[in-house]
């Protein structure tokens, strides 16, 4: 039974989740050969303030990215 444990940013919309779980669910399930409904997963929203990439908060990123960064989120 796979356990997919995803971290995502907070503010992404209940529908892009559902999507997103719908679209792993099915990958998986076809590539190893095995009914949906064994396929677990957690999804782990992460503040901005609390994460990282490359030593910068990914909050301070934002807001210098802020125009293209809010492209790809719905809250």
């Amino acid at each position: 039974m796979p356990v997919v444990h995803i971290y995502i940013l907070k503010g992404h919309s209940l529908a892009k989740k559902r999507r997103m779980v719908a679209s792993v669910t099915k990958a998986l399930a076809e590539t190893l050969n095995i009914p949906d409904v064994w396929i677990n997963i957690v999804i782990s929203e992460m503040d901005p303030s609390q994460s990282a990439v490359g030593g910068v908060l990914i909050k301070d990123l934002e807001k210098k990215k802020q125009p293209s960064r809010k492209k790809g989120i719905s809250q």
